[in-house]
């Protein structure tokens, strides 16, 4: 059984074979926020915009 905390399961009723599947999509989803986070904190706190002809605004 997949928990997405640090603790263990305490138990488990019957089997599934669909619960591997949602911890890889857990597991795939917490993937994608950590690149996501790495990534906005990588940006800079201040954005700039320009205009078509490159002059800031």
């Amino acid at each position: 059984m997949c928990r997405p905390s640090a603790g263990r399961s305490k138990r488990a009723h019957g089997a599934s074979r669909a619960s591997g599947c949602r911890c890889g999509s857990w597991r795939r989803a917490r993937a994608s926020e950590l690149r996501f986070r790495t990534l906005a904190q990588a940006m800079p706190d201040q954005m700039r915009t320009v205009t078509a002809d490159g002059k800031l605004n």
